[in-house]
């Protein structure tokens, strides 16, 4: 793992599947990335399918004294959105993409909202289904013929979310942590 401080364009807080994604999205748009995260299995996991190497050091830590990058993307469990999001807004970053749903409640997502308001920072939460290009098709059509109605099917049954392996505090944020992306796409 290196904390050796280098050029880049763009800070990806997280190194799981998520952060893999997006990794590949910047390279394929010719951006140079710089890799946070926390565990030392992950980061391993995460350098073998990248080649990129993952710092393990705290991203308030590593820019202490050299030029911040003006773009992050944060992709980092739900309990841990709010405080990845906040280190980087009082560093100086201008323009950060959070993963759904941006903070654990609505609280964390107002504090996030205030103080990026305060450093005149940009954050957008990743509701990307917008963007697929099956829902931009919809979108043409229904502007075209009109809509009459949506309807929510959610199939998660209790005793199935019950089983998941998540933080209580995610657990008892549920909507908001695993289901404003459906919520989201039908209202954007």
């Amino acid at each position: 793992m290196s904390d050796h401080v280098k050029k880049t364009d763009l800070i990806i807080v997280g190194c799981g599947l998520i952060a893999m994604e997006y990794v590949s999205i910047a390279k394929d748009l010719g951006k140079t990335v710089q890799v946070f995260g926390r565990g030392i299995k992950s980061a391993e996991n995460f350098t073998e399918k990248t080649n990129l190497e993952v710092c393990l050091t705290p991203v308030s830590t590593y820019y202490t004294n050299s030029k911040v990058p003006k773009q992050a993307i944060v992709a980092v469990n739900v309990d841990s959105l709010k405080n990845v999001t906040v280190q980087l807004i009082k560093i100086g970053v201008k323009y950060i993409l959070v993963e759904k749903p941006g903070g654990l409640n609505s609280k964390e997502i107002k504090e996030i909202n205030d103080l990026a308001k305060k450093y005149k920072t940009k954050v957008f939460i990743a509701y990307n289904r917008r963007f697929f290009s099956s829902v931009i098709e919809l979108k043409k059509r229904i502007k075209k013929e009109g809509l009459l109605s949506v309807k929510f099917d959610f199939t998660e049954w209790a005793q199935r979310i019950e089983e998941v392996q998540k933080n209580k505090l995610i657990l008892e944020n549920w909507f908001l942590a695993n289901t404003t992306h459906v919520i989201d796409l039908a209202f954007s």
